[in-house]
Parts: C-alpha cells; structure tokens; sequence
C-alpha cells in the first residue's frame, strides 16, 4: 500500500475526535496522572527540570538522586507502554471498552519493552557500524576531531530505526502479535519502500512538536517561577506537562493507527462484515 501523508494526517484528526473522551480517561490515567506524581513526590523534580539552573548545581543533584530517577523512569516506561498501548487498541477497528483497552495496555507492555530493547539493540550495532570506520580513518590520519563527526551518522541511524520500527507497537496491538521480534519485522516489512516518506513525515511532526514543547514549556516555566516553588510550583510543572504528554501521546498513537491501516490495508474482518 502507498503511504499518503495527507491522508494519515486526516485518518488521525478523524480518529481522535471519535474516541476523544475516551482517549482523555485513558491519557490522564496513563499520562497526566503519573507527571503530577512525579513532579509531587520526586526530590529536587522542580530544580532538575529547571532551564536556568546552574549545570553543575543539576549534575550533583542528578548524582545524588541517581537510584530514584533511574527508579521513577522505567516505572514511567511501563506506565506509558501500557497507556499507549490502550490508547492505540480504542483506535482500533475492533472497537473495545475501556477496561478491554486498558487490559490490552497492559498485556502488550511487556512486549513493548521487548520492542524498546530491539531498538537500543539495533540502534547500538548501526552506531558501531559508523563510528568504528571514523574511529579508525581518525586515528590513521591523526585527525581525533574527525571521530566527532560520526555523531551525525549515528544521529541518522537512530531516526531510521525508530521510523521503521514505528509501526511494530500497532503490530502488538492490533494484530495481537506479542512477539517483539515479529513486531518488528512486521514493521519493516509494511514500511518497506516507503521508508524515506514515512521517516520525514516524523522527524517534521517531531521537530513541530520540540518547537511547540520548548515554548509552552518555557511560557509555563516562567509563571511557575513567579509561585515561588513548594507544592504549588510542582503541581503547575507537573499539570502542565502531563497535559503536553496526553496530547502528544493521542497524536503520536493516532497517527500510528492511521499510518498502519494505510499501510496494512483494510482489516480482514472489515472486509468480511461487508459481505455478512
């Protein structure tokens, strides 16, 4: 099938203003509810995700509050692989609850850190297979500066894993495939030839969305500054980005369903109801 930007852009507006007040429950369980938490209860939250602070001051803090970040993190991780993943299924053509989706959350969120490991995985050997030429070719012609540049080889790399890889937690979802392996060669295969498209269609909704962030982040930063710090600063950082996730997070999960339907073709099952 061809991959029509338009079209999936279309098919994702359409798709989130069906099922918006159920993607809002879901969103702000999954979503906004654990970046309150964490902005609440987090030591030092407030000042690690301060633009302004002193570098070294955030280091010494990040040191000292290593364990727990690290902790709050792959919580975080699971949380969101299950909230995406319930979001995507309420997209779905199979049309289930929200218990139904949120059980299908969490049935599919240890594959997805299966997913998460094959991409560090690919991505850690494509890097290797960069940086070890330069490396090399740097230290022939006495050139350590030229080892820098295979920063942008591997920054290439890892764009491309993630836009072929993007359609393997669709692959969980929607086709009950919980075999990350298998997810991920669905995904190649579904974006195959037309990768290019599909990888510049997200690094432009990406760059969009750190353009956006930067600034209402920022915007939101400067008026949580003016309430002093304390509870009411971290429920203003933490409201406020939760609510950032749960937008971004429908958009991405939308376009995912758009993009793999467009990609995969009618549902079989679909299909076969026109004819009952």
């Amino acid at each position: 099938m061809d991959f029509d930007m338009n079209a999936a852009w279309e098919r994702t507006v359409e798709l989130i203003k069906d099922n918006l007040q159920l993607l809002a429950i879901v969103s702000a369980v999954f979503l906004l509810l654990p970046s309150v938490t964490i902005y609440l209860f987090m030591p030092n939250m407030i000042e690690l995700s301060d633009p302004g602070a002193d570098p070294d001051v955030v280091m010494a803090q990040l040191q000292e509050n290593l364990v727990p970040l690290i902790t709050a993190g792959l919580l975080g991780m699971i949380v969101q692989f299950a909230g995406y993943g319930a979001m995507i299924a309420l997209m779905g053509t199979k049309r289930p609850t929200v218990g139904e989706a949120i059980a299908t959350g969490f049935k599919i969120t240890p594959s997805a850190i299966g997913l998460f490991v094959v991409f560090l995985l690919s991505y850690f050997l494509g890097a290797m297979v960069a940086v070890i030429p330069l490396a090399l070719i740097a230290g022939l012609l006495g050139a350590p500066a030229l080892a820098g540049l295979a920063v942008i080889p591997v920054l290439l790399i890892s764009v491309y894993v993630a836009a072929r890889m993007s359609m393997s937690l669709p692959a969980l979802v929607l086709e009950g495939t919980l075999n990350p392996v298998s997810a991920t060669l669905r995904s190649y295969k579904l974006t195959h030839k037309k990768q290019w498209s599909i990888l510049i269609f997200w690094v432009v909704l990406f760059a969009l969305y750190m353009v956006i962030a930067l600034l209402f982040s920022g915007g939101v930063g400067a008026i949580a500054a003016l309430a002093g710090g304390g509870t009411v600063t971290a429920l203003i950082l933490g409201i406020t980005n939760g609510v950032l996730g749960m937008v971004s997070g429908m958009i991405m999960c939308g376009l995912a369903v758009a993009i793999f339907q467009q990609l995969s073709g009618p549902d079989p099952d679909e299909v076969s109801s026109v004819f009952d």
